[in-house]
């Protein structure tokens, strides 16, 4: 009797092994996705391997083959295992990541062979085939049954050819590259390299694909989001064309699985994609490039997957032996140990020198201060262009009745409104959605308080201040293209503008108030404020300049004056060492779903490993274990089976 191992599509932790009929012998392979029972369902999993010992009695057996294509291979199942194991997540899991949406697209096409035999309607058919047709302007000139039995009587044949990936999927918005810097660093072909971010990278990128297509190889990119780079997208679309491909669980259906399916043929040669490419099998990869997330607005903690990418493209690398090349504005705390070793190569491609500017105001409230005012009039004057950034919507924030107190929110979900400053608009921030409203909903009092200051107010006050010099708003509720951000002089926006400005570029960006940005529930920490003004200096001139204001002088302010960012990274590891967090650690966080207490039981479990390298600590809803071991905690998988918990092992953080 045959067998074969089934990767179910689940939230199980094994393999479970199936009877193979006698009807799918010889048609089973490794890698096909199949359709089996699992207790009283009936489930998609992949077969991945074949064999015909077992001691298992009673074996059920595999109900129908879904697709018979070959989505698992030895290197990406190791990735899985690795992965499941590093991140204590069900191996079934990543299943999910390998079963495409539907069967492969293909283009039909009726190939002329021969004209023997032909009847004289046969004859007036094949004479409008030169070579090939497509089978609906065939079929728009005969009958499905007359082209069927030119089959059979070997006049033609049907060719299928799977469908190329559609690069329009995507919008471009660039399309002139001549002013693209060039790179003089030579490229390094083994280990791991960590780049950092600069216009120079996108020719290091283009010199790492051409030495791969040389060979006739081919090479993966990574991006945090497939919108977060678009000049880089556009470039290669336009310079590779069909040789490059886009794979993300962002795309719309049809397009990620024309993607998925030429992915598995091995048909593009240049994969651009976000992290859940690392999972696919791939033939004859030569280069993994990962392109880090350049703003903690990527990671939004409860929606975040559960893996962290950049780990992943380290065990991928070394899974399939190839090199992997990072790039990114400051190194992530896992990398950076491994710079100061030697074990990963530094190249510095980013000459460009910038200041930063720390304003001390009077109170938090303080936005356009007698400085920055200045700082800007003197700005325009020279005609040069300036970035404001304060994260807060509309032009009142804030708005409450007078006389009950209530304040004004949403009628759909109740979230508070920002009044946007024209004609009694209110805009609620979670629907997307404007209200018009003049009355207290509460008590009908028209008394209402505004109180606050959001982006629509500072632009106002400027346009008053300033006569000269184009003004724009940018938010994600008024999205532009990238590429006309040039035509303004000075620029309003909040954090979404967190994502690839290239190739604009800024004399001064200024922040009228740090605690705005740092009471974003994103921003976890003053690292991660700090990464963000490391990010920014990518968008500046030469010799541009940084702005800040703040009522508090924070620790990480001379560091940034001074342009020694590599002394306040060794000064937070120096904490995190002291505090037991990553990298000298690893961090296993486990949360319950709908704030329910954790078992005493699980916890008394837990209580056993505590030792000198590891220590538990809990709270009404959720375990915090800081660990050296992961291995000591794999028993862990079995608490996510039935959805009530969720595991996070060293979330994303960068320095």
């Amino acid at each position: 009797m045959k067998t074969c191992d089934v990767l179910v599509n689940g939230n199980v932790d094994q393999l479970f092994t199936y009877a193979i009929p006698d009807n799918f012998i010889g048609k089973i392979e490794i890698g096909n996705i199949v359709t089996v029972p699992l207790g009283n369902r009936k489930i998609h999993g992949i077969v991945v391997t074949i064999g015909s010992k077992t001691k298992v009695k009673n074996l059920k057996e595999i109900i129908d083959i879904k697709y018979k294509i070959k989505v698992i291979n030895n290197n990406s199942l190791n990735v899985i295992k690795k992965t499941s194991n590093y991140f204590l997540q069900n191996i079934g899991k990543f299943c999910t990541k390998l079963i495409p949406p539907s069967n492969p697209n293909y283009r039909i096409e009726y190939q002329r062979i021969s004209n023997e035999k032909a009847s004289k309607r046969e004859k007036e058919i094949l004479a409008l085939i030169n070579d090939r047709i497509d089978k609906r302007e065939l079929l728009s000139h005969t009958t499905r049954s007359t082209v069927n039995k030119m089959i059979e009587h070997g006049l033609i044949k049907e060719v299928k050819t799977l469908l190329n990936c559609r690069n329009d999927a995507i919008k471009t918005e660039f399309t002139d590259f001549s002013s693209l810097p060039k790179s003089n660093t030579p490229i390094d072909r083994k280990g791991t390299v960590f780049i950092r971010k600069s216009p120079v990278m996108y020719d290091y990128i283009n010199k790492i694909i051409r030495i791969n297509l040389s060979e006739n190889k081919r090479i993966l990119i990574i991006l945090p989001q497939l919108l977060s780079h678009q000049y880089l997208i556009d470039f290669l679309r336009s310079v590779y064309k069909n040789d490059v491909c886009f794979y993300s669980s962002a795309l719309h259906n049809r397009e990620k699985n024309i993607s998925f399916h030429n992915i598995i043929a091995g048909n593009p040669k240049i994969i651009v994609g976000t992290g859940d490419a690392l999972f696919l099998p791939y033939e004859n990869i030569a280069s993994l490039v990962f392109l880090m997330p350049e703003s903690p607005y990527h990671f939004h903690y409860d929606s975040m997957p559960f893996y962290n990418a950049e780990i992943v493209a380290g065990i991928f690398a070394k899974e399939y032996a190839i090199p992997l090349y990072i790039i990114g504005k400051t190194p992530s705390i896992n990398l950076f140990p491994s710079i100061n070793a030697g074990r990963t190569r530094l190249i510095e491609n980013d000459s460009t020198k910038s200041e930063f500017y720390y304003l001390k105001s009077k109170n938090p409230y303080d936005i356009l201060t007698k400085q920055i005012i200045s700082e800007i009039k003197s700005g325009i004057k020279r005609k040069e262009r300036t970035l404001i950034i304060y994260n807060q919507l509309g032009y009142y924030p804030f708005v409450k009745c007078n006389n009950c107190n209530t304040i004004v929110s949403c009628p759909v979900c109740n979230t508070p409104l920002t009044f946007t400053g024209k004609n009694n608009l209110y805009y609620c921030q979670k629907c997307k959605k404007y209200f018009t409203i003049k009355r207290c909903i509460n008590c009908g009092s028209n008394n209402l308080n505004f109180s606050g200051t959001g982006m629509e107010k500072i632009a106002s006050q400027l346009r008053n201040e300033f006569t000269e010099g184009d003004i724009k708003t940018i938010s994600a509720n008024t999205p532009l293209n990238i590429n006309e951000i040039s035509r303004y002089d000075l620029i309003i926006t909040t954090s979404f503008i967190f994502r690839d400005l290239y190739p604009n570029k800024f004399h001064t960006i200024i922040i009228p108030s740090i605690e705005n940005i740092l009471n974003e529930y994103i921003i976890k920490s003053e690292w991660h404020f700090v990464r963000i003004i490391e990010y920014l200096k990518s968008f500046l001139v030469p010799r541009g300049k940084i702005i800040t204001q703040s009522p508090i002088y924070y620790d990480f302010v001379p560091y940034l004056s001074s342009n020694k960012i590599e002394n306040y990274i060794s000064y937070t590891l120096n904490l995190r060492r002291e505090f037991s967090l990553p990298p000298y650690f690893h961090t296993i966080t486990v949360k319950t779903s709908e704030n329910r207490p954790f078992p005493e039981r699980l916890y008394e479990q837990l209580s056993r490993y505590e030792s000198n390298s590891t220590t538990i600590s809990k709270s009404n809803n959720e375990i915090i274990i800081k660990t050296k071991k992961l291995s000591d905690f794999t028993f862990l998988k079995s608490i996510q089976r039935k959805g009530k918990s969720r595991i996070y092992v060293d979330s994303v953080e960068y320095l």
